[in-house]
C-alpha cells in the first residue's frame, strides 16, 4: 500500500507499507498499475470535451465515432454504466490477458451484446468506457493516452503517472477464481481497453 495526503496548510504526508512483489523496494515513487482509475480519467476527459463544446452528453456515440454497432448509445449512458453493454470487449481478455487494439475493439463491437436495455440499471462496462476513450482521442486528435497526458497528467504535475509503468513498478496479482491463489500478473498492454 502506498498512500499520500496533501493539504495546502500542512506538509505532504506519505506512508508505504508492504512490498512491491518483486526485487524493487516499495517507496513514495513506486509506480502501480492504474487499472480502473482509467475510468475516472476517461470521465474527466469526456466532460472536458463537453465543456469545450465538442460533444453533448445526449449525443449518440456514433455521431463522433464510426462504429459497426451500438452507435446509438448516448454518451451519458456510457459514462454512467447504464448503456447496457456487456462488461468486457468481445473475447476472453481476462483469461488470456490479451486486449484488443483499437482496430480489433471496433471491429468486434458488432459481436458485443447488450445485456440490458439502455437506461434500465447500472451494469459495469469496461467496453463502454473503452469506447469513450476512443471518442476523446478522436475528438482531440490523438490517442487516449496522449490526450490524458496533455489534458490531465501534465497540468496536475502527475509526472510518475503513466499508462506504461517502468520495470521497477509494483507487481500486480491475479486471484485464480477456482483455487483462491494469487499469481503474479505479467506486465500487460491493455491496448484499446
Amino acid at each position: 500500500v502506498s498512500a499520500a495526503l496533501h493539504r495546502a496548510d500542512r506538509p505532504l504526508w506519505t506512508c508505504t507499507v508492504g512490498g512491491t512483489g518483486n526485487d524493487s523496494p516499495l517507496g513514495p515513487r513506486t509506480q502501480f498499475r492504474i487499472g480502473s482509475v482509467t475510468k475516472t480519467f476517461t470521465a474527466v476527459l469526456t466532460l472536458q470535451c463537453r465543456d469545450d463544446g465538442l460533444l453533448d452528453l445526449d449525443d449518440p456515440v456514433g455521431r463522433h465515432l464510426d462504429l459497426p454497432a451500438h452507435g446509438e448509445l448516448p454518451v451519458r449512458r456510457l459514462l454512467s454504466h447504464t448503456a447496457g453493454l456487456q462488461r468486457e470487449p468481445y473475447g476472453d481478455v481476462w483469461d488470456t490477458l490479451r486486449a484488443p487494439d483499437t482496430e480489433q475493439l471496433l471491429a468486434d463491437l458488432a459481436r458485443a451484446e447488450r445485456v440490458l436495455p439502455s437506461g434500465r440499471r447500472f451494469h459495469y462496462s469496461n467496453l463502454g468506457m473503452a469506447l469513450l476513450g476512443q471518442l476523446v482521442g478522436r475528438l482531440r486528435g490523438g490517442t487516449w493516452a496522449e490526450v490524458l497526458s496533455d489534458r490531465v497528467l501534465l497540468p496536475l504535475g502527475l509526472t510518475d503517472t503513466t499508462v506504461s509503468p517502468g520495470p521497477a513498478a509494483a507487481t500486480g496479482f491475479l486471484v485464480d477464481a477456482y483455487s483462491d491463489e494469487a499469481h503474479p500478473e505479467p506486465p500487460t498492454d491493455f491496448g484499446a481497453v
